[in-house]
């Protein structure tokens, strides 16, 4: 669940965090790379390696199929159970994307 976009952070703050980071290389390139190396050279390997591609939503294409299944409800601590050693299921709907 943890690889879930922006789950850990915001839009803004991974944007700011990268830009902090291609700063400091920036500040810590060696002066003779710096001079002997190509200006669009270096631009592109900032580019290539700073980049954020953001993702695009096709929502013509979003697909979602869902149908009633029973749920076992046995370990989910947040419903009563009257025996939690034999399952114990309701009635569900299973949404997949």
């Amino acid at each position: 669940m943890n690889d879930l976009l922006f789950m850990q952070s915001t839009w803004s703050s991974t944007q700011e965090a990268k830009t902090k980071e291609m700063q400091r290389e920036v500040e810590a390139i060696d002066a003779d790379r710096l001079l002997n190396t190509p200006i669009e050279d270096l631009r592109k390997y900032f580019v290539d390696k700073y980049r954020i591609d953001v993702p695009v939503l096709l929502e013509d294409s979003i697909v979602v199929d869902q149908h009633e299944t029973k749920v076992d409800m046995q370990h989910d601590p947040r419903r009563f159970t009257p025996n939690r050693y034999h399952p114990t299921s309701v009635s569900g709907t299973i949404i997949e994307a």
